[in-house]
């Protein structure tokens, strides 16, 4: 990570992308460029690649390009096909942005903290939440792995009885995974793991507070536009 990065506060990140995200889908085609312009800059602060995730996903421009479409052929007004395609693009790119510069950890701890101040002790309850959910993100994949190529040994064709093929083979799935995932929680538990245990979480700096008093001054900007312009 880049010096930049270890200096923000992931919950503020947080705040900020759910913040930019709102005025995002009710932005008008003027402020969605100005988002964009703002987009370009956090990229270039992090120094991430531009639209690199969309490069790597071809899906994801087809995805686009069927949202224009779907809106140009309902409403007839090619705005609207641009303003929603242009909508969904700056949502996946600040999503992937923050999911590239955010350690999953460290969120889950920040946002306890940040929760506490409001909800006390549930906030760490909801964190740990968080933090056992992504953990068990990669044993679902591994496990998914394993009885998949499993089954490949076994020579079992799929297409023969695919309904009762791909029943049999969920069923077996989530058995193993609650399995393995009661593995890993009764490890977390032997090791003194609460759900309450307050949790050391990154600390706010200046940058976090210049970077959210930013993103709170667009919001207020956006208000007296809207209010002007009613």
């Amino acid at each position: 990570m880049g010096r930049i990065e270890k200096r923000n506060n992931p919950g503020i990140l947080f705040l900020e992308l759910l913040a930019i995200s709102i005025l995002i889908s009710s932005a008008s085609l003027g402020w969605l460029g100005i988002y964009a312009i703002i987009f370009i800059v956090a990229s270039l602060i992090f120094r991430r690649g531009i639209f690199h995730s969309f490069r790597k996903s071809p899906f994801l421009i087809v995805l686009i390009a069927m949202s224009f479409i779907s809106h140009f052929a309902a409403s007839s007004n090619w705005e609207i096909g641009l303003g929603e395609a242009a909508r969904l693009t700056l949502l996946l790119a600040f999503s992937f942005l923050f999911i590239e510069v955010v350690d999953s950890a460290e969120l889950a701890s920040s946002l306890g903290k940040l929760f506490s101040y409001f909800i006390g002790k549930k906030a760490w309850v909801l964190s740990s939440m968080m933090t056992v959910t992504v953990a068990i993100i990669p044993i679902i994949i591994e496990s998914s792995k394993e009885m998949f190529h499993a089954r490949q040994s076994r020579n079992e064709d799929y297409l023969r009885h695919p309904v009762k093929g791909i029943s049999n083979y969920s069923v077996s799935l989530m058995r193993h995974l609650f399995a393995r995932s009661e593995e890993f929680y009764n490890a977390l538990l032997a090791r003194g793991y609460r759900e309450d245990m307050e949790r050391s979480a990154p600390p706010i700096h200046f940058t976090d507070v210049l970077s959210l008093l930013g993103v709170a001054a667009l919001c207020v900007l956006v208000m007296i536009n809207r209010i002007l312009g009613n």
